[in-house]
């Protein structure tokens, strides 16, 4: 406890029988990826945090409720996750465009399934137990079979949308890749083109060859959302 609390730069603090922590990221895309990292180690541990998010603060309380106050359990992933969060700092390095750095093989092989319109080598990069917010949805689709349904519908839309992926920032972790950033959207709408900027998090379980994506969040830019 004391090794952990005098770390630099002590963002933790006991309070409420918890232990407690605030994290300020650069943006929303950091803040998640973090979130989206640590969700993974505490699925592993088995012992999972109590937070909230605002846009790229992230604060954080962890307690164990059966021993009615903090253990040892608290305090491993709490080191786990200022371990996480200083990963993060070192490796989230912008790249400034598409044009003047390749994209990471991963997220190479979804924007060329995209604009393909090939819809077998789209599902194939979810995994079985993917999950998916698409950029206008209202819900989660889960699963292989739900995603399949999701891009069958946009391939299928007459649309004709395209993406290119505009700024992106690659995140690795041990077992786990997390790509984020901004992508654009151009479609044809009512017989007129249309473009369309959407953030986007991309999360692969890097075990698995070819990388198999768990997670894909996309929201569109806050100019553009309804």
């Amino acid at each position: 406890m004391q090794v952990l609390l005098a770390e630099p730069p002590n963002v933790w603090r006991i309070q409420d029988q918890g232990l407690c922590a605030d994290w300020a990221f650069k943006d929303f895309q950091h803040a998640f990826a973090f979130m989206t990292a640590v969700a993974q180690t505490a699925e592993h541990m088995n012992h999972h945090p109590e937070w909230s998010n605002v846009y790229n603060r992230v604060s954080v309380r962890l307690t164990t409720h059966d021993a009615g106050g903090l253990t040892a359990r608290d305090f491993a992933l709490a080191q786990a996750m200022t371990t996480l969060s200083r990963q993060l700092d070192r490796t989230m390095a912008p790249v400034s465009s598409q044009t003047e750095q390749q994209l990471p093989p991963g997220l190479q092989s979804w924007v060329d399934a995209f604009n393909q319109a090939d819809l077998v080598a789209m599902t194939a990069c979810y995994a079985e137990d993917a999950v998916l917010w698409g950029t206008r949805a209202q819900a989660w689709t889960s699963g292989q079979s739900g995603i399949h349904g999701y891009f069958q519908a946009v391939f299928e839309s007459g649309r004709q949308v395209q993406v290119r992926v505009l700024s992106q920032q690659l995140s690795v972790f041990p077992g786990m890749q997390i790509s984020t950033g901004i992508y654009q959207f151009a479609s044809v709408e009512n017989g007129q083109p249309a473009i369309a900027r959407a953030r986007f998090t991309f999360v692969w379980r890097a075990s698995a060859q070819p990388l198999a994506l768990i997670a894909h969040h996309s929201s569109l830019m806050p100019e553009q959302a309804p």
